[in-house]
């Protein structure tokens, strides 16, 4: 994957950042995506990058920010829309972190063409959840009818 960022798009759109510890990676993605509002892709190792990135990836799930984690480990089927899906978990309510995992022989083979993407417009998040109408006229009509207990608080 590394490969093809630089050798192959010349490290323009998408850019990366290499940094030297995997939780430092995962904190700077967690800081961007407070101040920019979107989520910014990180690519750690699937084993012991993973478990570095461990307690950074948990400071953003106490955050509920959108953070875009990728790995990859042995030959496992992982289709193209697994990417589009994790950036709709990620920005639906709770927002939270994702992890993808990339299939290695797909990164390892060579491609004759780009892959078709799907339709963007299937991929969108969820509304936030709210309370019905009905939940909110019952709730405000419960101190209306209340008892007095007879004590004073």
């Amino acid at each position: 994957m590394h490969d093809s960022l630089v050798n192959h798009l010349g490290n323009e759109d998408p850019q990366m950042l290499l940094c030297l510890h995997e939780e430092h990676a995962v904190a700077i993605a967690h800081g961007y995506a407070k101040v920019a509002g979107e989520p910014l892709a990180v690519i750690l190792h699937s084993n012991v990058g993973l478990m570095h990135g461990t307690m950074a990836i948990f400071n953003v799930c106490c955050d509920r920010v959108p953070v875009l984690i990728y790995g990859a480990t042995g030959p496992v089927d992982a289709a193209l829309e697994s990417m589009l899906r994790a950036d709709v978990i990620a920005w639906s309510e709770p927002k939270g972190p994702t992890y993808v995992n990339f299939d290695v022989s797909i990164q390892e083979k060579q491609h004759e063409k780009a892959p078709e993407l799907p339709d963007f417009a299937r991929y969108q998040p969820s509304p936030p959840a709210a309370p019905s109408a009905e939940g909110v006229a019952r709730a405000a009509d419960l101190p209306k009818n209340a008892k007095a207990l007879g004590r004073r608080f």
